[in-house]
């Protein structure tokens, strides 16, 4: 039977962090709109409680139309888009398994769906670390986007890489390529299906808290700087003119600017940085913000030391 709203929810090893989203996400649903909702969940072959987890939530919540696939092996960062195949929804909306619903999102979205208009909701979303009492100001800007392909691209820029941001119509996308399919970022790919067709609503509330520092097991930069052009790449493919990829290139850095300060205060290995580098200096030769991105990654850990005393002792006074 078919759905207006699936939620895809891929899962490893993460059974805290999904009873709590499952909890969200089940509070949120009014009563009238659970007919028309379905909830899909992979788990990509998890060691801890989330089988219990999930098999709790069904039989408390048996009006909702429950899918769960148990992979008999790890399919890695593939179960990510795996996860929408077994989904029969009208539109999807894949949500990783620590995002925090927020309680009138759900509310707010179905009218959207419901006209029938557009291909696609972009999210906004705001961060918290470890109390969602104390979430932050939302990612994106409260502003008014236009329809077209190339100013979605540019608007989103490093935000496409976020699991959450886009509910989507299920019929103008299909399952990556099996190399695409392997990539952190697979989901992009999906998402640029859709967004080259246009006609994508943005919902400027804040719809999702996000858990803050919650990433790893992956090489940051492979990911978002080879893994994004890759990305980018496709967008050509798709016919995004030249300067909105340029666009959300440019767009995209001081998100890595960001990151390469914030892993390197954090005393990440700085070297991974020697490959880290040589990425960006393909993709970005002398350009300003990747030549102090550069910078950054090859100062010895002697300097980040003597910040981080400074930092310590500025909030001790």
């Amino acid at each position: 039977m078919s759905r207006l709203l699936s939620l895809c929810i891929p899962t490893y090893n993460r059974a805290r962090f999904l009873e709590i989203s499952l909890k969200a996400i089940l509070e949120s649903i009014n009563p009238i709109h659970a007919k028309d909702i379905q909830i899909v969940i992979s788990n990509n072959l998890s060691e801890d409680d989330t089988t219990a987890v999930i098999e709790s939530f069904q039989a408390q919540n048996f009006d909702i139309d429950w899918v769960v696939i148990q992979q008999k092996i790890n399919i890695g960062p593939s179960n990510v888009t795996v996860v929408t195949q077994y989904a029969t929804g009208d539109y999807l909306w894949i949500l990783s398994d620590d995002d925090i619903v927020m309680p009138e999102a759900i509310n707010n979205i179905f009218p959207i769906l419901k006209e029938n208009l557009f291909n696609g909701i972009i999210i906004n979303y705001a961060p918290f670390k470890e109390n969602i009492k104390y979430i932050k100001n939302p990612v994106l800007p409260n502003i008014k986007i236009l329809e077209q392909p190339d100013d979605i691209l540019g608007f989103l820029s490093s935000q496409l890489t976020f699991l959450s941001i886009l509910i989507f119509r299920r019929e103008l996308t299909q399952l990556p390529d099996n190399d695409r399919r392997r990539s952190s970022l697979c989901q992009c790919y999906m998402f640029l299906d859709v967004i080259s067709k246009g006609k994508i609503y943005y919902l400027p509330a804040v719809s999702l808290a996000v858990r803050g520092n919650n990433s790893g097991g992956y090489d940051f930069f492979k990911v978002f700087i080879e893994e994004f052009e890759s990305v980018l790449f496709y967008a050509g493919l798709l016919n995004f003119s030249n300067k909105a990829i340029n666009t959300t290139r440019i767009r995209h850095f001081p998100f890595l600017l960001y990151f390469s300060i914030s892993l390197r205060l954090q005393k990440k290995e700085s070297l991974r940085n020697l490959k880290a580098i040589q990425i960006i200096w393909h993709h970005y030769p002398l350009k300003f913000i990747p030549m102090v991105t550069i910078s950054i990654l090859i100062l010895p850990n002697f300097f980040f030391n003597i910040f981080t005393r400074l930092r310590n002792a500025l909030r001790l006074s």
